[in-house]
């Protein structure tokens, strides 16, 4: 069986309807917040790892990950807002918490931030696109490390890989 409450088949008062509208309403904005933290941090990091890649710079890779660390924190904060909240439309719609209570913390005192942080949501989304900033980074760095390696000195018509050019002799006079 259920052991959670059920609520009254009584009538809602226009308090109660208000009261359930405000915290939609709250639910809502953070789920767009959340959508809106996913879209710039994919507009950002894919710039820098597109700027890394075309200009073989490392850093700039590593940029990514770190804009990709900073909005999946944001993202985290938006969704355990927007849990809390939808456990506060639960409670109150049971009648378990006063009417224009907006407190989520009231509703579920025991729900951890760190648990959303390894949310499908999060981990799903930002997980990938960290893996491969840090992919990119670690191709480039080996690539620069490669660049960076002593070679030895050749001249201008001694290149590795092209046949010299002969220049055609002198006419001889007769």
């Amino acid at each position: 069986m259920n052991d959670q409450p059920v609520a009254s088949a009584a009538p809602r008062t226009d308090d109660q309807r208000q009261h359930l509208e405000f915290i939609q309403n709250v639910i809502a904005r953070q789920s767009n917040a959340s959508s809106t933290a996913k879209g710039w941090s994919l507009t950002l990091a894919g710039a820098a790892f597109g700027f890394s890649a075309v200009n073989d710079k490392w850093y700039l890779a590593l940029l990514g990950c770190v804009i990709l660390g900073a909005f999946s924190i944001l993202d985290a904060y938006y969704l355990h807002a927007e849990r809390q909240f939808r456990d506060l439309y639960e409670n109150a719609r049971l009648g378990i918490i006063e009417d224009y209570v907006m407190n989520p913390h009231l509703a579920t005192p025991s729900r951890q931030r760190h648990e959303t942080y390894r949310s499908w949501s999060i981990l799903g989304f930002y997980g990938p696109l960290f893996v491969a900033g840090a992919v990119v980074t670690a191709i480039l760095l080996v690539a620069q490390d490669r660049d960076l390696t002593p070679r030895p000195e050749h001249h201008e018509y001694e290149r590795p890989g092209e046949i010299p050019r002969l220049e055609p002799a002198a006419p001889t006079s007769r």
